[in-house]
């Protein structure tokens, strides 16, 4: 069994979905498939990547979005040309122009495939369709043999969008283990961050987790901080994840902070310890607007952290249930955020209840491990033609 991953982007390269697919690529791994990745580099020259144990194919392209994603189009059809023999089946991992030029690769070799939404609205089928050519696009996208919703929401975009009942599959993103309940090393994170930081030992550290942009509702989250130290001055926020100071939201941001800015308030940019951040975390908060999943709400959830999470209707509403493994508030209302955040710091045992069945919940429902025995078992019978 031969699997070849594709997307455009891979880390180290900030993307959810990209974590996604070679977190996924390990475990399988550890079931005897065959994994190949396949992606495209705008650091150096082409070259073969084995740190996640499995060959990534990294192709070299210009680093301008349009000319990459031509570039990346052209070179991973040679690609797969090149290496026909070393996959049976394609498995694209969210829309880029790579992902039609493959199918047609795929196809025309005989290969199965497979297509991964990763962002609703932006890279299902119909706001594929939506998008310049988008009749083109979406003719080939529906050629796809089967395709994976990762949450409701997924799901019933992908019909209304046309695409058979029998194509779509249900199958959840994962959670490695390195993100899980460890009570010393929640205690050795708190103690390392306090003092990294510099901060009283009295303080009570919130955290997000994410790209720094409005689709992440980082701005609801900033209205409600003035809110919340009010009722709890002992408060920091850590914003972990990429940012780009010279944009309009990033002033945004800054002035809806105003003084909190460095002083309770922190931009820290992106980690590659994320779940150090989690465990070292009184709340963890997901304030999105739009996702297809939610990778890093299920990540602090499996390391016991109490998160407070806006409603995504198919997404965080099916992942949390209210009151019992997290809190969920209704999209743009800050107060009631804030409100959920501090009723939190105020109770320890609430925080302790929550945290303690968000780590079931992940256990039973999201570790990587029985999510890549989905894949292995949907990859099995599009081999043996039985996945009609």
């Amino acid at each position: 069994m031969k699997v070849c991953m594709l997307a455009e982007k891979l880390p180290p390269e900030f993307t959810g979905s990209g974590r996604q697919a070679l977190f996924l690529g390990k475990a399988l791994v550890d079931r005897n498939v065959d994994i190949v990745g396949l992606c495209s580099s705008v650091n150096g020259e082409s070259n073969t990547d084995t740190t996640w144990g499995f060959p990534i194919l990294r192709v070299h392209t210009s680093s301008k979005a349009p000319v990459r994603s031509f570039q990346f189009a052209l070179r991973s059809m040679i690609r797969l040309l090149q290496n026909r023999h070393g996959y049976d089946i394609l498995h694209v991992h969210g829309y880029c122009l790579a992902a039609i030029t493959s199918l047609v690769v795929a196809k025309f070799l005989g290969k199965r495939t497979l297509y991964k939404v990763a962002i609703p609205n932006d890279d299902d089928v119909r706001a594929i369709h939506k998008s310049r050519f988008g009749w083109i696009k979406s003719f080939f996208i529906k050629r796809f043999d089967k395709f994976i919703a990762i949450s409701d929401r997924v799901r019933k975009g992908l019909e209304t969008a046309g695409c058979p009942e029998a194509k779509v599959v249900s199958i959840p993103n994962g959670v490695e283990r390195r993100f899980c309940w460890d009570e010393k090393a929640r205690r050795e994170a708190r103690q390392d961050l306090m003092k990294q930081l510099a901060f009283d030992e009295n303080c009570r550290i919130i955290s997000y987790v994410g790209s720094i942009q409005a689709l992440k509702g980082i701005d609801v989250l900033a209205r409600a901080w003035p809110r919340i130290v009010t009722q709890a001055p002992e408060s920091r926020l850590l914003m972990v994840g990429p940012f780009i100071e010279q944009t309009n939201f990033h002033g945004e941001l800054l002035s809806l902070l105003g003084e909190h800015f460095g002083k309770t308030v922190f931009l820290v940019g992106n980690v590659s310890d994320p779940e150090h951040y989690y465990r070292a975390s009184d709340v963890f908060v997901f304030p999105s607007r739009n996702e297809s999943f939610g990778n890093v709400l299920v990540e602090a959830m499996a390391c016991g952290t109490p998160c407070v999470a806006t409603r995504i209707e198919g997404v965080t509403d099916d992942i949390i249930k209210n009151g019992f493994d997290g809190l969920v508030v209704e999209q743009e209302d800050h107060e009631a955020m804030a409100d959920a955040i501090v009723s939190v710091l105020r109770n320890p045992e609430l925080g302790k209840h929550l945290g303690f069945n968000a780590a079931q919940t992940v256990t039973e429902r999201f570790r990587m491990e029985s999510i890549a025995d989905k894949y292995h078992e949907l990859y099995r019978k599009l081999l043996n033609g039985d996945d009609k």
